[in-house]
């Protein structure tokens, strides 16, 4: 029995002594260790940058602009002067349509000119009318401004007949009031201003 208790007694002593060293194991060991902080750096770099085009058509330069600005400038002032010409054109085309009209169904101008003149002005005008849709297809403004001018000079003669035909009855008429009131005027001072005498009225 005392054997038994023994054997009892040393396996308890070696339970106890395998739990210290387990318990050992398991403890964790901490060293202070000095950590020196390094100082940040700040570095600064010049970037270069470049632009370049991925696509088939090439970017627009400032010659390419300049070159673009000049070029419409001189379409727009092309275009300005082909207005003035048409303009200039179609004022002289008017003028030998309205004035061959005229001279042709007007009776007015019938009573003021002989069928010769009327001829002679009828052949300028064909002629005029020629010339814009040939040798003058393409002139300047200028050039249809010189043409009208002949024209004009050329009918005027008729045109102040044909003005003055006119304006004549008006005028006939208002000298027959002036005189019809001036006749009036006199018979009453005959009547109410014997001052006046008939020396005077005559």
């Amino acid at each position: 029995s005392e054997k038994e208790s023994e054997k009892e007694s040393g396996k308890e002593s070696e339970k106890e002594s395998e739990k210290a060293n387990a318990t050992a194991a398991n403890v964790t060991r901490t060293k202070t260790v000095k950590v020196t902080k390094q100082q940040k750096r700040m570095h600064y770099a010049t970037l270069k940058v470049s632009e370049t085009s991925m696509s088939a058509v090439s970017p627009l330069n400032a010659t390419h602009i300049d070159a673009a600005v000049a070029a419409n400038k001189a379409l727009l002032e092309a275009e300005a002067l082909r207005r003035l010409n048409a303009e200039a054109k179609n004022k002289l085309e008017a003028f030998i349509i309205d004035t061959r009209d005229k001279i042709s169904s007007e009776e007015i101008f019938e009573k003021v000119s002989t069928e010769t003149e009327r001829d002679d002005l009828r052949e300028q005008l064909g002629a005029m009318e020629d010339w814009i849709y040939e040798e003058g297809v393409a002139e300047e403004a200028a050039t249809y401004k010189l043409k009208l001018k002949e024209l004009e000079k050329a009918c005027a003669p008729l045109y102040l007949r044909a003005s003055e035909f006119e304006a004549r009855p008006k005028v006939v008429s208002k000298a027959r009031e002036a005189v019809n009131w001036t006749l009036t005027m006199l018979e009453t001072w005959a009547a109410e201003r014997p001052e006046i005498t008939a020396d005077e009225r005559d």
